[in-house]
């Protein structure tokens, strides 16, 4: 049975070489390309608050390599609970107004961030350490700059996307 065995492999050795080598190729194409897969950036936004009657601020957040646009819809109350609101991998701000119209109706105040990469927000590509900084950012511009008391809610929604239906 071995003899069998180590015939096929000789005789196919070429043949496994060429599999294995194609098979690495396409690992290592996968783990280079990864965030091509996994982010769909677009800078084209539709439509703004204005379309929708919503008055909102145009906020700019400094990064070291680039800058995160957003909109702050301030609430109507002076201490109105307040949302920090990030899109998907595949939308941007124009594609939030339902939610910005949902959240107003509401009575809160909200942040609504393009990470960079998306929107008018300035900087490479997107990749995963550069979302987690681009949160940071926006936390510190809502608790710095608007000097919003933090009252941290960890759920799903917040944490992960995790959409549940509005209506």
């Amino acid at each position: 049975m071995k003899h069998i065995i180590f015939a096929l492999i000789n005789k196919y050795w070429f043949l496994l070489s060429l599999f294995g080598l194609i098979y690495c190729g396409l690992l290592m194409g996968l783990r280079s390309g990864q965030t091509r897969l996994m982010f769909f950036p677009s800078s084209i936004i539709h439509q703004t608050p204005k379309a929708v009657n919503l008055s909102y601020e145009e906020v700019w957040i400094p990064m070291d390599n680039g800058k995160l646009n957003g909109w702050w819809i301030a609430g109507n109350c002076a201490n109105c609970p307040t949302i920090l609101y990030f899109h998907g991998n595949s939308s941007n701000l124009g594609d939030l107004l339902d939610k910005a119209l949902f959240f107003d109706r509401l009575g809160v105040s909200i942040l609504l961030i393009d990470y960079r990469g998306y929107g008018k927000s300035q900087g490479k590509f997107p990749d995963e350490i550069q979302l987690y900084e681009d949160a940071e950012a926006s936390w510190l511009y809502l608790t710095q700059k608007q000097q919003i008391a933090p009252i941290i809610l960890l759920y799903t929604v917040i944490l992960w996307g995790v959409q549940l239906p509005l209506n």
